[in-house]
């Protein structure tokens, strides 16, 4: 729905961004707490985003979701 925006926050100091979505997988790079994340795919455990010009996956235990 075009009307509703869904804001994804990381609400942890540090946070991974993984190669697959997966603890195991490589680190492609780190996001800190606060910011916003535009998610491209979310398979329920796992989100995929892009940041930093790098795309990767990031747990949704810690990103926070709220509609605007």
């Amino acid at each position: 729905n075009p009307d509703f925006l869904i804001i994804h926050t990381v609400i942890v100091p540090l946070a991974n961004v993984r190669v697959e979505p997966s603890t195991k997988s490589k680190v492609v790079t780190v996001v800190e707490k606060g910011m916003s994340l535009n998610v491209l795919e979310d398979n329920g455990n796992w989100s995929k985003i892009q940041v930093f010009g790098k795309t990767g996956w990031i747990s949704n235990q810690l990103l926070q979701s709220e509609i605007k």
